[in-house]
């Protein structure tokens, strides 16, 4: 004799998905999800529930700014704007690129678990910078394609802010029409 489910019983587990599905105060949770995500009045203050690609990138970022520009100028304002820019242009990917994009980053990130024991982000500045050396002269081309990738997008923000933050704030347009 099967188990089956009574009208009752599907009624609660209705209702309870539609009160998940309903915005709580100031936090909201997606049906059928468990991100949660807050939703804040400042643009600056709003908060979201990173998922593991979203922190080795934001790894990747920060070891690729330490070894261009150095730690003196790498500001954590410069830091978390070209962070926040990177991952802006990984969820503008086409559909199709997105999950290659998340897997291979996944993948960058675990592979450091099998000759140290720890995740990239965990690795200290000079492991991390090893194993993206190591990626970048790889003999597989989706290897040196990922990290390239992330080079030329974490340089093209990093030069734009520092280059804002020269100008005081004013961006580029703004400066050079001033200059006219």
């Amino acid at each position: 004799m099967a188990l089956r489910p009574t009208t009752s019983s599907f009624a609660t587990f209705s209702s309870k998905m539609v009160a998940l599905s309903t915005p709580i105060g100031s936090f909201s949770i997606k049906k059928r999800s468990l991100s949660a995500r807050f939703v804040g009045s400042e643009s600056t203050n709003q908060m979201i529930k990173k998922d593991r690609k979203d922190i080795i990138v934001a790894a990747l970022v920060d070891a690729i700014i330490r070894e261009r520009i150095g730690t003196d100028q790498a500001t954590p304002d410069v830091i978390n704007s070209t962070t926040s820019f990177v991952l802006t242009q990984h969820s503008n990917l086409p559909g199709f690129l997105q999950i290659p994009m998340r897997t291979i980053a996944l993948l960058f990130g675990m592979s450091t678990l099998l000759m140290t024991g720890r995740r990239f982000d965990r690795l200290p500045y000079h492991r991390q910078s090893r194993h993206i050396c190591s990626w970048r002269e790889s003999a597989f081309g989706f290897r040196r394609d990922f990290i390239k990738f992330h080079e030329t997008m974490t340089m093209f923000a990093c030069y734009s802010e520092l280059h804002d933050g020269a100008n005081h704030g004013k961006s580029a347009f703004e400066h050079s029409e001033a200059a006219d």
